[in-house]
């Protein structure tokens, strides 16, 4: 076995989808696996799992040791400031390559939606012709986020606050392709409130601003 594939086995490690980021860093740069950049471009995603931030900081030619700051920013340094010296002076070289890493998340952020807006609601009483049971159902609007292709929508109940261990958990509608969705079945004489967020390829935009559901 040549040189070439001993150093392939020896750097697989980079492509493990959990790996302890500083021995990693540490082994990168004592077995020099930043040699063989078409193993690492292949495997860094998903283990740098935000995979623009990760491109745009490869293209930016960061050093490898460097690159799990792409995906963790801050905390990056706040987990190692207590590592062994030799290691923690390692990553502190790193933080002369901030201003880059922030320069990436910024471009990646210009390409996320923006979080929905002007939120509204209206519920009516139906009969379920099945069960000849009343329903409630609350068809909540928002306006469309430029870029995005889907929504996700978030509520829960706060008045009165229900019972069991699972109280306060959000219930979740995926992939909402419209500007709309119905809610089925939600308690009367209640209070929910309610979130947005608007979603592409690249990701999903912060939460849109909470509205109230008074249910009567």
């Amino acid at each position: 076995m040549d040189s070439s594939s001993t150093r392939n086995i020896e750097c697989l490690f980079i492509c493990q989808n959990e790996v302890d980021q500083r021995l990693t860093a540490v082994n990168i740069r004592h077995k020099k696996c930043h040699t063989q950049i078409p193993l690492v471009e292949k495997c860094l995603n998903p283990p740098i799992k935000n995979s623009m931030v990760g491109s745009c900081c490869l293209s930016r030619r960061l050093p490898w040791h460097c690159l799990p700051l792409c995906e963790q920013g801050a905390p990056f340094f706040h987990n190692h400031r207590h590592s062994h010296s030799k290691d923690r002076q390692f990553f502190l070289n790193c933080l002369k390559h901030a201003t880059t890493v922030f320069q990436c998340q910024l471009e990646y952020k210009s390409r996320l939606p923006y979080p929905p807006t002007n939120l509204t609601y209206l519920y009516e009483r139906k009969i379920d012709k099945s069960t000849k049971n009343r329903t409630t159902v609350v068809t909540v609007k928002w306006r469309k986020s430029q870029s995005a292709d889907r929504y996700f929508v978030y509520y829960r109940r706060i008045k009165p606050p229900p019972p069991g261990p699972s109280s306060g958990d959000w219930t979740r509608i995926d992939d909402v392709r419209d500007s709309q969705t119905n809610l089925h079945n939600l308690a009367p004489s209640s209070i929910y409130t309610l979130i947005v967020l608007a979603a592409n390829p690249l990701g999903h935009s912060y939460s849109s601003r909470p509205i109230e559901l008074s249910i009567s």
